[in-house]
């Protein structure tokens, strides 16, 4: 049985591309993103908080969306005495 590592809280500064196109299809995809909660819009930055045992890989996937072009990682929570994920 394998256990699964315990969900990071991270919270997210998304810089979205000034491409209309990019900017809305990026919007689209993470508004229905698995584990993220975004925030409200102020072109170019989309504030967010996600949860994840895998927050770096996350950041990564996210990062590969088009129209993102830089996440800024500014606080992350690992819950009280669980090992640290791999953290972005």
């Amino acid at each position: 049985m394998t256990i699964a590592p315990p969900a990071a809280i991270s919270s997210l500064i998304l810089t979205l591309s000034a491409d209309a196109s990019a900017e809305a299809a990026a919007l689209r995809a993470l508004a229905v993103y698995p584990g993220l909660e975004i925030g409200d819009y102020q072109r170019p930055w989309l504030p967010a908080v996600l949860e994840s045992a895998t927050p770096k890989d996350v950041c990564a996937q996210l990062q590969a969306l088009p129209g993102v072009v830089f996440i800024e990682v500014t606080f992350v929570e690992v819950p009280n005495g669980a090992p640290l994920p791999s953290l972005p």
